[in-house]
C-alpha cells in the first residue's frame, strides 16, 4: 500500500474516532451547561472525556498501535500532546468568548476544530509514530559521542 495511501486511511480512521470524541465531549459540555456550571468549567471538564475516548480509540484503531509494546510511551507522549492541546483549546475558548465575544457554542466549535488538525499531526508524527522519544535519542547521540573521544 502506498504511503498517501495510508495516511489517507489513517485520516479517515482519526476523523471518525474524533467524531466520536466530539460527540462525548459535547455531550458532557451540553449536560453541564444545562446543570448550570460555567461555560469555561464544563469545556475543561468534558475535554477530559473526549480526551480519553481519543487515546483509546485512536491506539487500538486510527493509528493501529495496539500491538505496541509501548503503551506507556505512547501514553505519556499522549499526555503530553494532551496537556498542549487542553491549554490551546481553553485558550482559544476564553479568546473566542471574552474578545470575539462569540456564544459558548461557536467558541467552542472554533477550539475544536483548531485541535482536531494540531491533534492529527502530533499523533501522527510523534504519538503513535513507533519513533524513539527525545531522551533515547540524546542518550545515543551521547553514547556515540563518547565513543568517537
Amino acid at each position: 500500500m502506498t504511503r498517501v495511501k495510508r495516511g489517507s486511511i489513517r485520516f479517515l480512521k482519526y476523523s471518525f474516532v474524533a467524531g466520536g470524541s466530539a460527540a462525548c465531549d459535547w455531550g458532557v459540555f451540553i449536560a453541564l451547561m444545562f446543570f448550570g456550571v460555567p461555560s469555561i468549567g464544563a469545556h475543561m471538564t468534558s475535554r477530559i472525556c473526549g480526551g480519553v475516548f481519543s487515546f483509546i480509540f485512536n491506539r487500538m484503531w486510527s493509528f493501529d498501535s495496539h500491538h505496541s509494546p509501548h503503551i506507556t510511551r505512547e501514553g505519556r507522549r499522549f499526555l503530553l500532546l494532551y496537556a498542549a492541546s487542553y491549554f490551546l483549546s481553553t485558550s482559544l475558548l476564553i479568546f473566542g468568548l471574552k474578545i470575539l465575544l462569540l456564544s459558548p457554542w461557536w467558541a467552542k466549535l472554533m477550539a475544536d476544530i483548531s485541535c482536531f488538525v494540531v491533534n492529527f499531526i502530533v499523533m501522527q508524527l510523534y504519538v503513535f509514530s513507533g519513533r524513539k522519544g527525545f531522551a533515547s535519542m540524546a542518550a545515543k547521540t551521547l553514547q556515540l559521542f563518547r565513543q568517537a573521544n
